[in-house]
């Protein structure tokens, strides 16, 4: 007898549901003061649970005061409905939901690779690829520095406080945000040297967190992750100063810190996933107990709001958002190549999904022009190994300017490179990509000089230059004082130059974009620095398709 698993089903439990205590209950508690009735967690009525236990504290007749027991047996259920479900999302512990099913199967007919990525490529785009994801689970960690040194362009912190392994908060590596001295918020992105007191930093961008002082007391916001995924998780943010964030949750909370310090002037917040359905908003004021219950006007195409936010206020916006599908990569045999596609549209069905998948962030594009498909790509592919090329040596795989549209909002932009790879037997749909973020003050249009490629013209190094009269449009820099006719060069790597492979001209995108033209091969994820001057980021990443791969 043999079984074939189908499907992963998860579901949520019975207890009472509380962010900190047990993020995945379904049911409410009792009142505090004895009375045969329900209230959530925040309501001033309810009692104050401590620790998870008392979540799953059951009983059917209530005591008045913070006592034995909290919540009622059978609180949470399909047969009590949604008046006794205490989560924000109205979802049941005994119901199975579309967003709890992971599909397992495989698919035994044989396609050819090329229909493969293609396939996959355009669910991809239209973000209709499933994802599996934990909402976080961040947990305020107070530590007081002794040492500060330097290394490899990070600061070491050695805390005499702090203990990794306390409430299972270490798990291998440390992520979350770190505030200092300046009040600068620092994302930490390195694995801990060890279990205690030694942690890497460095801010998002990868520069020297320079302002810790040392005997000083910072918070770091440890992200965790959590046991149960879904297709579209019920996500939370958390705004607050991270003391406050300390002092009312202690133990920890479920949810994601928007990294921003709220100070009592206007902010904007900007969500950290792309909100699809608004579900609830709390505040506390004072990080005391008293929670409140508020609307948030959030734009649906910028993605944040912006407010006035006090710093003792705590706020947890709880919304649905739809899971990230692609996952840190390394650089795969490449099967079948694909093309290019950029977007920096905000709608997550013409790439938005796909975007805040690879690179985290949320576009906010709502005009014309905003994608681009399938330019062509010249080179890039070892020849030995058959992976895409990592160095200038054999050069990077390049192609024409991307010709997004500016976005009257501003924001940033993703393109990527997929192409078809296989692990264990399985094909999945890999991407090279690139943020590309729009800088106004870079945009050079006004500065093109505009000249016929066909005559001789006297070229100035330094110099940007819209060559028309050819087959399209070229915009590019020229990189040496001479005059010549543009059509006696060839396009190389990275520009226009001699037969010879010396580049006289490189590729210009001339809108702001400050794109290279050309996809930078690193394993998992890295940031670069783009002809504008900003930083961005760059990687591989993929997903597993449902068909295995054949000789062809």
């Amino acid at each position: 007898c043999f079984a074939v698993p189908i499907a992963l089903v998860q579901r949520r439990n019975q207890g009472a549901y509380h962010p900190a205590f047990n993020s995945e209950g379904t049911g409410k508690f009792w009142y505090e003061s004895g009375a045969s009735s329900s209230a959530h967690w925040y309501d001033s009525t309810a009692k104050k649970a401590t620790n998870t236990a008392q979540c799953f504290d059951f009983g059917s007749t209530p005591n008045a005061g913070n006592s034995s027991p909290f919540t009622y047996t059978s609180w949470g259920g399909i047969s009590a409905g949604t008046a006794q479900a205490g989560r924000p999302d109205d979802k049941f512990f005994d119901a199975i939901y579309a967003s709890d099913v992971q599909d397992l199967r495989m698919s035994s007919k044989r396609l050819p690779l090329t229909e493969i990525r293609e396939k996959y490529k355009r669910m991809g785009i239209a973000g209709d690829v499933r994802g599996f994801e934990s909402v976080p689970f961040t947990k305020p960690e107070p530590f007081v520095t002794s040492i500060v040194t330097y290394s490899s362009g990070r600061t070491l912190l050695f805390s005499t406080l702090i203990d990794l392994t306390t409430n299972g908060a270490y798990d291998g590596k440390v992520i979350g945000h770190v505030i200092g001295d300046s009040g600068t918020v620092y994302e930490v992105d390195q694995v801990a040297v060890s279990t205690t007191s030694i942690i890497w930093l460095s801010d998002k961008y990868g520069n020297v967190a320079s302002d810790f002082t040392t005997a000083l007391t910072y918070i770091l916001l440890n992200e965790l992750p959590q046991t149960h995924k879904q297709a579209s998780p019920t996500w939370t943010d958390i705004i607050g100063d991270p003391a406050n964030i300390a002092a009312t949750f202690p133990q920890g909370v479920e949810g994601q810190w928007i990294p921003v310090v709220p100070d009592g002037t206007s902010k904007e917040y900007k969500l950290n996933r792309k909100q699809s359905t608004r579900l609830s908003s709390l505040f506390n004021p004072n990080s005391g107990a008293s929670w409140f219950v508020s609307s948030l006007p959030v734009s649906t195409t910028s993605n944040s709001y912006n407010t006035t936010e006090s710093a003792a206020q705590i706020r947890l916006y709880i919304y649905e958002t739809q899971s990230h599908f692609t996952a840190d990569d390394v650089n795969s045999e490449v099967l079948d190549l694909g093309g290019v596609f950029g977007t920096s549209k905000f709608t997550l069905s013409q790439g938005g999904a796909l975007a805040n998948s690879l690179s985290g962030g949320v576009l906010v594009g709502n005009s014309g022009g905003l994608q681009v498909d399938y330019k062509s790509v010249e080179g890039g592919i070892h020849p030995t190994t058959n992976l895409l090329s990592g160095d200038t040596w054999r050069g990077y795989p390049a192609h024409n300017t991307i010709p997004l549209a500016i976005p009257s909002n501003g924001g940033s932009a993703v393109k990527t490179l997929d192409y078809l790879s296989s692990e264990n037997g399985v094909a999945k749909l890999m991407y090279a990509y690139k943020e590309m973020v729009y800088d106004s003050s870079a945009d050079n249009s006004a500065e093109f000089i505009s000249v016929s490629g066909t005559t001789y013209t006297s070229y100035t190094a330094g110099n940007y230059y819209k060559i028309t009269g050819l087959d399209t449009n070229i915009l590019v820099k020229a990189l040496v004082n001479f005059g010549f006719s543009f059509a006696l060069t060839s396009k190389i790597q990275g520009g226009y130059g001699y037969p010879d492979g010396i580049l006289v001209f490189e590729l210009w995108d001339g809108n702001g974009w400050g794109d290279n033209n050309q996809f930078e091969i690193t394993n998992n994820q890295a940031t670069q620095t783009d002809d504008n001057g900003n930083t961005v980021k760059y990687g591989t990443a993929s997903f597993n398709t449902q068909y295995f791969t054949v000789e062809e």
